[in-house]
């Protein structure tokens, strides 16, 4: 149990806990403005970009922050500060309100919170607050065995190459891309350079600086990354096994089951990166790409409104279990049971690696070449070229976007960072969307809209889009722990949307048609 001071600001928190910073040092663990929270809080006008929760580890303790609201009580010495309790378990925590509570009232019930928490208040000044887990020590990583912190060397372009899985893919370019614009010297997995996705990964690929391209870098042949990892201070593994790469001929041995081949083949893959990793004697550090599928799962239950998905999450923990051992859920198991596997493999190399998990929604962004298409970002192209849309179902899908420049500005820096990622709240994963609040954009309407602004003359598919649809999901997410731990960044959505488009007609990839005159 931990007792924590919090402090009340009049719309000055952050530059109080900026000067905090600046005389006892060390980075803030959470920092969330009004604007990144759910939708629909009644803000003043300009309250968006003040503080709704900040907090700055000093010592063994944690000083906390936010600015008063127009829907609290209204600011005045005496009540601008208060004790947070951090309980063990929910039912302490519903016993410590009770006796705060004696003599005074409750102000809020203890009640789960859409940023993750059972929280409560009393009129004694007191917060009750347990961090939710889904099992393990509080703070801690909810699989494998957690160690002493290990003090593990950040990577930086001094160290030597790294090393990129999956470069012919959307991602894995875009991340070969931010490497080498930072300086590092890049050695690019590539499976096959004679295949028509192999070629045009190479065309673009040779104009970049510093890059070394490895062929023949199977994720499912053993000892294939042998060579591309020695002498790498550093693994982005990228490389996925989706659909379209479990068809009973991709895979060796393969069953042509795709809900099937898409978990062993996850599986087999990893543990062939795993090995490679290991038998490199020089890897650092492994940044994972993982999947908000392995926080939420697919198409998961319904949530309260205003429920923040965050990286204490795990995706089993919100299904039956024969629910998320439906074929439907292949992709994402494969993603939660990889996730694991990299940890415990990570805590059996004694120190010698250790691995950091980014958990992205729908990545999406510019066009670097025509390889690349594939998923969302085709069927944004499509729109855009006044098309229909084909995968998976036409118009009723809610997209959850995370710019692709963000995703891979992201890894590296979980690269670059010394923070003992395992030691906080929810281990060594990072969940990356780009819009907070915004957490859903329908394709039919929000996604098509935005489109029919930025090109006003294009004629946009999509616009006899069946009524009704599906229900928005009341969830939200948060990149709250990548923005305060990382420093990571997020561009507006509209931008987004607007480079899928303008690269795929650069490219060739759709020709819009315009309206008439």
């Amino acid at each position: 149990m931990a007792l924590n001071t919090y402090l009340t600001f009049d719309g000055n928190c952050r530059e109080a806990f900026e000067f905090y910073r600046s005389v006892f040092g060390g980075e803030f663990q959470d920092f969330t403005t009004f604007g990144e929270g759910p939708e629909g809080l009644p803000l003043a006008e300009g309250q968006e970009d003040q503080v709704m929760h900040v907090a700055l580890p000093f010592g063994d303790s944690v000083l906390m922050g936010s600015d008063s609201t127009t829907f609290g009580p209204p600011l005045q010495v005496g009540n601008n500060f208060s004790i947070s309790v951090e309980a063990e378990s929910r039912e302490q925590a519903d016993e410590l309100q009770a006796k705060l509570s004696e003599g005074g009232e409750v102000t809020l019930p203890m009640e789960d919170q859409f940023w993750g928490a059972y929280f409560g208040m009393c009129s004694t000044g007191c917060w009750c607050t347990h961090r939710h887990r889904s099992s393990g020590e509080a703070g801690l990583p909810p699989t494998g065995s957690y160690k002493e912190p290990l003090t593990m060397t950040a990577i930086s372009p001094h160290d030597g190459p790294v090393a990129v899985t999956g470069v012919s893919g959307f991602t894995g370019g875009h991340m070969v891309r931010e490497l080498v614009l930072h300086g590092y010297r890049v050695r690019a997995c590539l499976r096959n350079a004679d295949s028509w996705r192999g070629r045009d990964c190479v065309q673009y690929l040779k104009r970049l600086p510093n890059v070394e391209i490895v062929d023949g870098c199977d994720l499912f042949v053993s000892g294939s990354y042998d060579e591309a990892f020695a002498g790498c201070s550093g693994v982005f593994h990228v490389a996925a096994v989706l659909g379209n790469s479990a068809d009973g001929k991709s895979q060796p041995l393969g069953s042509g089951d795709v809900s099937r081949d898409v978990y062993e083949g996850g599986m087999a893959g990893t543990r062939n990166v795993i090995d490679s990793v290991n038998r490199s004697g020089s890897v650092k550090r492994v940044v994972y790409t993982s999947s908000l599928a392995a926080i939420s799962g697919l198409a998961p239950p319904p949530m309260l409104p205003g429920f923040a998905w965050t990286e204490t999450h795990w995706a089993p923990d919100h299904f039956e279990p024969e629910a998320w051992q439906h074929p439907r859920q292949s992709y994402a198991r494969s993603k939660v049971d990889t996730e694991r596997l990299l940890n415990e493999s990570a805590d059996e190399s004694d120190g010698r690696w250790d691995v950091v998990t980014m958990n992205p929604a729908m990545i999406c962004g510019p066009v670097l070449f025509k390889a690349q298409v594939g998923q969302w970002i085709e069927q944004i192209g499509r729109l855009a070229a006044g098309l229909d849309v084909t995968w998976p179902t036409p118009y009723d899908m809610y997209y959850n976007i995370i710019d692709v420049r963000d995703l891979v500005k992201a890894e590296r820096l979980a690269a670059e960072s010394a923070v003992d990622h395992r030691a906080t709240n929810g281990g060594s994963r990072y969940l990356l969307h780009g819009s907070g609040g915004r957490s859903a954009l329908r394709l039919s309407t929000e996604v098509a809209g935005i489109i029919r602004e930025a090109f006003p003359s294009f004629v946009v598919g999509g616009t006899a889009a069946p009524e009704g649809g599906p229900p928005r999901p009341a969830a939200i997410n948060h990149s709250r722990k990548a923005m305060s731990l990382l420093g990571a960044t997020f561009r507006p959505v509209e931008d987004t949307i607007r480079d899928v488009v303008e690269t795929s007609i650069e490219l060739g990839v759709i020709t819009p048609r315009l309206r008439d005159a």
